[in-house]
């Protein structure tokens, strides 16, 4: 797991405060991360700053979270039967059985790589990724809108 601030001032994108950065500033701090890092990262997500008082607050666990708890150890133990072990750790030898892709979803995926320009690695993340997405869902097969999920979860990879 890794943080960043989306610009040297830390403000980019924050409604609540003016980020002061150039674009070439912008540019700069993020042309410090080289792709290969960014391969090895699963999940590229923004997180928004969190409203005044959030983080004081005391938090009670809710039900939804323990629907989620139950929800993700479901998903665990379905991935673990099927294939010995969890969907983060699947190689490129089961790829093909495990995150099989219909011929439309395997073009649509392809053509979003190449003009994306997603890495072979990165490839392989978006079907992991997707393959959870769809056991998720109690899905046997991914599904477009498992990879189209999956691909917006990869922000950092685009040129």
């Amino acid at each position: 797991m890794a943080a960043m601030n989306p610009c040297p001032c830390g403000y980019y994108g924050d409604e609540s405060r003016q980020c002061d950065c150039t674009a070439d500033q912008i540019n700069r701090y993020w042309s410090r991360l080289s792709g290969p890092l960014l391969d090895r990262i699963d999940l590229h997500v923004d997180v928004p700053p969190l409203p005044a008082g959030v983080l004081s607050a005391t938090i009670q666990p809710s039900d939804d979270q323990q629907d989620w708890l139950t929800i993700m150890s479901k998903v665990r133990a379905h991935a673990w039967a099927r294939q010995g072990k969890l969907n983060s750790k699947l190689d490129s030898r089961h790829m093909d059985r495990i995150c099989h892709l219909n011929d439309d979803d395997r073009k649509f995926l392809d053509h979003s790589v190449a003009r994306l320009g997603i890495s072979a690695r990165g490839y392989f993340k978006i079907l992991k990724i997707a393959r959870t997405i769809a056991d998720l869902s109690e899905r046997p097969e991914i599904q477009t809108n498992n990879i189209i999920e999956a691909l917006s979860y990869r922000r950092l990879d685009r040129k």
